[in-house]
């Protein structure tokens, strides 16, 4: 995964994109394959410490991992999918800048405005907006789909890692205590909601994102490859979903993150 990235960075690096927009593509593709690779590390860590502590191993892995972490796996893994949702996020910034250039710029402009500052000043200002335009206008269609592949496939993964954790909260919460075994926090958090069911929530949430990414995807493709006379505000309803979509689990992850402790302390009273 951190391979693909790194082929995606040197092909971007040697297109024409401007810098802004080549930096965030560049930075955003390597971010997610790393917190790709981590994400898969850190689950394989549950797995591999839940066996161990169901067997009654006490083996050096065991209380090495216990010993020495700061945080758990879960906590790993809502960090994790928060920072995710961000950097998805900043990626549909760079998408909509370049759709916003693709759709609605014209190839030249005429800054009448600034008719009042002189004519050289008005001539130079054009051709500096102008050349902006044209940069960004001559960008291929191939980098939107870029884009939309490393989102898909972020947003992919995060259902990957919500099933997973819906499937094995008992041993995340396992390791969990085990690690903080000291906390006697047992403070309620908002109305006993479990973190099973904003889990789920969270699931859902993230069904409604993968939808609204084909479906960009399939309005993108009849827009500028068929050319279908789409409207744009259907592309701009579904990126704005998308963009509520992301910011929500993303808030919501950061809110299990912070609380925890009180998270997992409501579900265990629920299964007592």
């Amino acid at each position: 995964m951190v391979g693909i990235a790194a082929a995606v960075s040197k092909a971007v690096v040697k297109s024409g994109m401007p810098p802004l927009q080549k930096a965030g593509i560049i930075v955003g593709t390597s971010v997610i394959g790393g917190l790709a690779h981590s994400r898969i590390s850190t689950m394989n860590r549950n797995m591999t410490n839940s066996t161990s502590i169901l067997n009654n191993d006490t083996s050096s892995n065991v209380n090495k991992f216990l010993d020495d972490s700061h945080v758990s796996p879960l906590q790993d893994l809502l960090f994790n999918l928060e920072m995710m949702n961000y950097v998805c996020l900043s990626l549909i910034y760079i998408l909509i800048i370049q759709l916003v250039f693709k759709l609605y710029f014209k190839d030249t402009i005429n800054l009448n405005f600034f008719n009042l500052l002189g004519s050289y000043t008005k001539i130079k200002l054009e051709y500096i907006f102008n050349k902006i335009i044209k940069f960004n206008k001559q960008i291929s269609v191939i980098w939107i789909w870029i884009g939309l592949v490393v989102i898909m496939f972020a947003s992919s993964l995060d259902a990957y890692t919500l099933h997973n954790l819906c499937v094995n909260m008992d041993s995340y919460i396992n390791i969990h205590n085990s690690l903080f075994s000291n906390n006697n926090d047992n403070s309620i958090y908002i109305d006993n909601n479990s973190i099973l069911d904003i889990l789920l929530i969270l699931k859902l949430i993230n069904y409604i994102s993968i939808i609204s990414i084909i479906s960009l995807i399939g309005l993108v493709m009849l827009k500028f490859h068929s050319n279908k006379n789409i409207k744009n505000l259907y592309i701009w309803l579904i990126l704005i979903a998308l963009i509520f979509s992301l910011a929500y689990s993303a808030y919501t992850y950061n809110d299990l993150y912070t609380n925890i402790n009180n998270y997992v302390n409501i579900y265990l009273n629920i299964k007592k």
